[in-house]
């Protein structure tokens, strides 16, 4: 979890664990929605979505399909968003943070449904965060490892300590 620029590890270095969500009614687990869309849509109807899936990202399919009228990818959709704004709800009911950026596999194809997940988050939120799909999807992870590894060499580039290496004569 990013806070203002910042990676939030917390006092255990477990910042950001989602662990919790086992607890939330509607949510259940920790299970991403592209593990949940693949494992719905075998669950739903078998081959009647799989002959439809063209992409490595079947949410990314699911998604598409909902929106071009397949009333199968459509309720599985709705499914997913129910899940991911419960647990955005929770996020923003603890922190309130005034933007969540979603990143993962799936981020790219949540683009055109943010509206639609905006709505069913503000159901169960006193107050709306900006949502945006990150367009690093995947990548997201690697790009803040780099850009976190990055800042600290930087910020300690040229402070000496004791156990830095002295030059060899």
């Amino acid at each position: 979890m990013v806070e203002n620029g910042v990676l939030h590890r917390g006092h255990h270095g477990g910042g950001g664990e989602m662990k919790y969500l086992s607890l939330i009614e509607g949510v259940g687990s920790t299970v991403g929605i592209g593990r949940l869309a693949q494992d719905w849509a075998q669950d739903a109807v078998g081959d009647h979505l799989q002959t439809k899936l063209t992409s490595e990202s079947v949410a990314a399919d699911v998604f598409r399909l909902g929106e071009e009228g397949d009333d199968v990818a459509h309720d599985i959709s709705g499914r997913l968003l129910d899940r991911l704004a419960r647990v955005i709800a929770t996020l923003v009911s603890l922190l309130d943070p005034g933007r969540i950026v979603l990143g993962g596999g799936v981020a790219t194809s949540l683009q055109p449904l943010i509206p639609e997940l905006r709505l069913r988050v503000e159901e169960h939120t006193a107050f709306a965060s900006e949502l945006l799909a990150s367009p690093l999807a995947s990548d997201i992870v690697i790009q803040g490892a780099v850009h976190a590894a990055l800042a600290h060499v930087w910020d300690h580039a040229l402070k000496s300590s004791p156990s830095a290496p002295t030059a060899i004569r």
